[in-house]
């Protein structure tokens, strides 16, 4: 992911290359990002506390049904790389010198 102007960025990912443009944040609520050039239109994440752990639903819009399985296993790839994520912060990790490439690939 490149950053190509505030809340904007060049994505490469496992359903192809886009540009993710941030149009929505409500800190520790919700985040909605409108995508270009991809194979679904808008996505988001709503962020749910649930006592020390955080419920993360992904959700996204797309056209094309056929698309629905891969955007499907392509979000599972997501929230698991966001767990390792949080597992890292929760274990003293600092955010900066997390390897990004852990957000989309098994360790």
């Amino acid at each position: 992911m490149t950053e190509i102007s505030q809340d904007k960025f060049a994505v490469k990912s496992t359903v192809g290359d886009f540009t993710s443009t941030r149009i929505e944040t409500i800190e520790n609520e919700k985040v909605t990002l409108k995508i270009e050039n991809g194979i679904f239109n808008t996505m988001g994440y709503i962020l749910a506390p649930k006592g020390d752990m955080v419920e993360v639903i992904i959700w996204g819009e797309f056209e094309d049904e056929k698309n629905e399985k891969i955007l499907v296993k392509a979000g599972e790839i997501v929230l698991k790389g966001l767990k390792r994520f949080a597992e890292f912060l929760e274990e003293g990790g600092d955010p900066e010198e997390f390897d990004k490439k852990q957000i989309t690939i098994a360790p």
